[in-house]
């Protein structure tokens, strides 16, 4: 076990670096990364109950009270509603007659599904593109229709690339992963201060789960790298060692 003072000084420096990452998170202005932060938070909060929920929750509580105000005195708050806001903005301009940037998401499931039906099994193949007017495309041919190959939605791109069956395959992967990472975390083998890492490592891996949503994290260098480093290990049977108590 650590002992106090080491126990103090990692608790500052957790609190610094939430601290960090959570200006750098609302600095950002990016909605996919608030929507994964807010998605692993609550998920962390449900596979980690009892006192760890009631502190954490607490301390979110007390976080909010100091912050908060200072968010909006300063200005920001206004840009984060001005970027919520433009969400909606994005699906009521959507059409395929009228295909514009601001409308890009939303365009793209109209534009793809119908092609996920002619293929549903095998899919278009892993090079597929699809029809877009180079309006709906930053820095395309105004007025032109053109061949594109990037999809925001990663589940979206493998079922029109791969078909239905790889994306079930993928979802059930996904499904197997976080019932046996969350399962490691009940065992008596493991620290406080190990479970409590792992439970955060399988809380990221279901924000970016969320993100995927928005960009096709998964496949991206070196995020998918990285990804895959963290599964394995909050995946594999840890087990106790007189020579490393302090890890486990």
């Amino acid at each position: 076990m650590l002992s106090k003072g080491v126990r103090s000084v990692c608790g500052a420096s957790v609190l610094a670096g939430i601290g960090i990452l959570s200006v750098n998170l609302v600095w950002s202005f990016t909605r996919g990364l608030w929507l994964a932060a807010v998605a692993s938070s609550i998920f962390l909060l449900v596979i980690q109950g009892g006192k760890f929920r009631r502190t954490v929750l607490k301390c979110v509580f007390a976080f909010c009270l100091l912050v908060v105000p200072f968010f909006f005195a300063s200005g920001l708050g206004s840009i984060v509603e001005e970027r919520i806001g433009y969400s909606s903005q994005q699906f009521d301009n959507v059409s395929e007659e009228d295909q514009n940037l601001s409308g890009r998401r939303l365009l793209e499931y109209i534009l793809v599904l119908p092609h996920v039906a002619e293929h549903p099994i095998a899919g278009h193949g892993l090079g597929a593109t699809f029809l877009i007017t180079g309006d709906a495309v930053l820095e395309g041919p105004k007025g032109e229709e053109i061949d594109f190959h990037y999809i925001h939605n990663l589940y979206l791109l493998i079922v029109f690339r791969l078909g239905i069956p790889a994306l079930l395959i993928l979802l059930v992967l996904l499904w197997k992963y976080f019932r046996r990472s969350i399962k490691g975390l009940r065992d008596p083998d493991l620290s406080l201060e190990t479970s409590a890492l792992f439970a955060g490592l399988i809380a990221a891996i279901f924000g970016e789960a969320v993100l995927s949503v928005t960009s096709p994290t998964f496949l991206n260098h070196p995020t998918a790298g990285l990804l895959g480093c963290i599964m394995a290990i909050t995946t594999i049977k840890l087990r106790a060692n007189s020579q490393v108590t302090g890890l486990l």
